[in-house]
């Protein structure tokens, strides 16, 4: 009989409050429509921040054999993992992107800015884009592998200015790229066919030095042997005195000459001959053994056609003729992301604005019900 009342006083209670609630039900409206238009003006008219990645790839094969013909030469190399890096090296140096968002960008100028504040305020959206390197596969810590080259997009643009601010960027990358590849090419050119001007230079001197020492070396020679023929005539030695030692070698003969005696035992016959010999050569040259192997190494720098023809086969490549691609992109296919969801911000503000309502309706009725007590 005690447990009745109680049931029927919860009863009551439960049909006091669905009724307050239902008598404040236009302010609950009015509260939730105020939060909806609040979240909605939130959701649309907050800074919305897009994200995305686009992925840098090397050349295909296909395309790295219109550099085989310059390779093959093995003077200047173009493979694709080095169009990729010098690709890369070039873009996270961010002056092409600085270029890009300085002119398709909405970061504007404002009228009391100097030019280095407005230029660090243009780095500073650049480097809204990340340019990430591939991850070590081996490293099983990281939570976020790359395979290639990754451009990670955080920026406060609209997805078509953040794809033609990106494509354009790109764009001037490969094109620096390019015009590094000249640079590198006629720089290694010059260095080429200095060291040969240098080398033949080197060589030229070489071979006057040899000369000039034979002619030294003739007329030491020449001395020398004036000096022992007239020893040996003063000495009435006209034929060789020189004692040989002969002793059987099996089928051989063999002869054993004693060189500590003197040359004018010779015979001033035999030397004076020599003199004659060496004094109507005509033709040095011949009797220089270096000579040959220098004249055939200047002529192998002189005959070297290598310059040239890696010359022609660079002009023949894309560098050159044009639709040159260092690295592979999609800029179409970036899928953005935004920081501000508007359809949950909605249906926060739907769920907090009735909340927020009925708390209010509850409470007014306390305060109601409180004010009538207190007069009775």
């Amino acid at each position: 009989m005690t447990e009745s009342p109680e049931l029927q006083n919860d009863e009551i209670d439960l049909a006091e409050l669905v009724r307050t609630v239902w008598d404040g039900r236009w302010l609950i409206a009015l509260v939730t429509s105020l939060a909806i238009v609040a979240g909605g003006l939130f959701a649309f008219l907050a800074p919305q921040t897009l994200s995305g990645r686009l992925e840098l790839r090397p050349i295909t094969i296909g395309q790295t054999t219109q550099y085989d013909g310059l390779n093959a030469l093995d003077f200047f190399n173009v493979e694709r993992g080095r169009l990729l890096s010098l690709f890369t090296e070039d873009l996270i140096t961010r002056e092409s992107l600085v270029q890009a968002i300085r002119q398709y960008g909405t970061v504007e100028r404002e009228p009391d800015e100097t030019d280095l504040e407005y230029d660090i305020r243009l780095v500073e959206e650049a480097y809204q884009y990340q340019i990430l390197p591939p991850t070590d596969p081996a490293d099983t810590r990281n939570r976020d592998p790359r395979t290639n080259w990754v451009v990670e997009i955080s920026s406060g643009e609209d997805r078509d200015t953040i794809r033609i601010i990106l494509n354009e960027a790109l764009q001037a990358s490969q094109e620096n790229v390019r015009q590094t590849l000249k640079e590198q090419f006629t720089r290694l050119v010059t260095i080429r066919k200095r060291a040969n001007e240098f080398t033949l230079e080197d060589i030229g001197f070489k071979l006057d030095n040899l000369l000039d020492d034979y002619d030294k070396k003739v007329r030491n020679r020449v001395a020398f042997l004036e000096e022992q023929a007239e020893i040996a005539r003063s000495l009435g030695i006209a034929k060789n005195t020189i004692e040989t030692q002969t002793f059987q070698a099996g089928a051989s003969v063999v002869a054993n000459l004693t060189e500590s005696q003197p040359f004018y035992l010779r015979g001033y016959e035999a030397i004076e001959k020599e003199i004659k010999l060496i004094q109507s050569r005509e033709q040095k040259e011949a009797y220089i053994g270096e000579l040959i192997e220098l004249e055939a190494q200047a002529r192998a720098i002189e005959q070297s056609q290598l310059i040239d023809r890696a010359i022609i086969a660079f002009d023949e490549t894309p560098i050159v003729q044009g639709d040159f691609v260092a690295a592979r992109y999609e800029v179409g296919a970036i899928e953005f992301e935004s920081n501000i969801r508007k359809a949950l911000i909605l249906a926060l503000a739907l769920v907090g604005g009735g909340f927020v309502g009925i708390l209010i309706v509850l409470l007014r009725s306390a305060l109601t019900k409180r004010k009538s007590a207190q007069t009775v």
